[in-house]
C-alpha cells in the first residue's frame, strides 16, 4: 500500500504492459520489415537488409506522392466541412428548447452505422442508372447518368460527401457540449452592451469555443485517416489512382496486388510519422489559442 501511495504510476503498469504487447511489438516488427527487402511472392530470396532504401524509393515514387496528396485532400476536405456544418447545427440545437434530445439522437444515427454499410449504401445512392441521387438530378435538373464514382473530377467530392454524412454528427455532439459549457454571464454582458448576434458569435462564441473545436478537429482528423473501408468499397482507389490514399496504396502494394510487404511497411511508417508531426504542430497552435483566450 505504501508503495502505491509513493508511486501511483505503478497502477498504470498493467495497462502499459497490454499496450506494449498490442502496439509496440507489432510496430517494432513493422520497422524491422521496412529496413529489409521481404517479397511475399519470393520467399526463397530471404529477407536481405537494405537499410533506408525503401524510404528513399518511397520519396522517389510519384504514385506514393499522389497517395499522400489524395489523403490530405480527402481528409482535410471532409474534416473542414464537418467542422463548419457541425458548428452551424450545434448552434441551432443550442437554441432549441423542446425536442432537442430526440433531434440529437436522430442526428447521431449515421455515426452508429458500420462504415462498410455506409459505403455500400452510398455506392447504391451514387449508381449511375438506379441511384436515387441520379434520379433526383435527372428529374429536377435534367442531368442524367452522372458517374459519381467513375469521373475523376467527382470521385473525391463523392467520397467526402459520404464521410460528411456519417461523421458530422461527431462534431455536432462535441461542439454542442462545448456550447452548453460557455459562461452565460459573458453573453448577458454583451447583450447589455448592445452587441449584435453576429459580433457576439464572432468575438465571444468562437474564441471561447476554440479549445473545444480544436480537440474535436484533432480527434476527427485522427479518425478520418482510417477511412480505408469507405474509400476501398466505393472506388478501390480509382478511377486510376484518383482516390488512392496512403493506406490503400500500402495495402495494394503489400498484399492485394503486390507482395512488397517491406515497402508497404515503409509507407505506413512514413504516414505515421507525418501524422504525428502534423498533430504536434496542430496541438502547439491549439495551446497558443488557449493562452490567448
Amino acid at each position: 500500500m505504501d508503495l502505491i501511495e509513493k508511486n501511483p504510476w505503478v497502477l498504470l503498469l498493467p495497462g502499459l504492459i497490454v499496450l506494449a504487447l498490442l502496439s509496440l511489438i507489432p510496430f517494432g516488427y513493422a520497422i524491422n520489415l521496412s529496413i529489409h527487402d521481404v517479397d511475399l511472392s519470393k520467399p526463397y530470396l530471404g529477407n536481405p537488409f537494405v537499410g533506408l532504401a525503401n524510404f528513399v524509393n518511397l520519396f522517389k515514387d510519384s504514385r506514393a506522392t499522389g497517395a499522400f496528396t489524395n489523403t490530405l485532400l480527402i481528409v482535410g476536405g471532409a474534416v473542414v466541412i464537418e467542422t463548419l456544418l457541425g458548428l452551424a447545427v450545434a448552434i441551432l440545437l443550442n437554441q432549441i428548447t423542446k425536442g432537442k434530445t430526440l433531434i440529437t439522437v436522430l442526428l447521431m444515427l449515421p455515426m452508429l452505422i458500420s462504415r462498410v454499410v455506409v459505403a455500400l449504401l452510398w455506392k447504391i445512392l451514387y449508381h449511375p442508372v438506379i441511384g436515387p441521387i441520379n434520379w433526383f438530378m435527372d428529374e429536377f435538373f435534367g442531368i442524367s447518368h452522372i458517374e459519381w464514382l467513375a469521373n475523376p473530377s467527382l470521385t473525391k467530392f463523392s467520397i467526402i460527401v459520404a464521410d460528411v454524412w456519417q461523421w458530422t454528427a461527431f462534431m455536432i455532439l462535441i461542439l454542442s457540449a462545448g456550447l452548453e459549457m460557455l459562461p452565460k454571464d459573458t453573453y448577458e454582458a454583451a447583450q447589455i452592451d448592445g452587441a449584435s448576434s453576429w459580433k457576439t458569435f464572432l468575438y465571444i462564441t468562437i474564441p471561447l469555443l476554440t479549445p473545444v473545436m480544436g480537440v474535436a478537429i484533432l480527434f476527427r482528423g485522427i479518425e478520418a485517416l482510417r477511412t480505408f473501408d469507405l474509400i476501398y468499397i466505393l472506388t478501390a482507389g480509382g478511377p486510376g489512382t484518383t482516390t488512392e490514399t496512403v493506406d490503400i496504396y500500402a495495402y495494394l502494394v503489400g498484399l492485394s496486388r503486390g507482395s512488397r510487404i517491406s515497402y508497404a511497411s515503409a509507407i505506413s511508417i512514413v504516414l505515421l510519422v507525418a501524422t504525428i508531426l502534423l498533430l504536434t504542430f496542430f496541438v502547439k497552435i491549439l495551446k497558443g489559442l488557449r493562452k490567448e483566450v
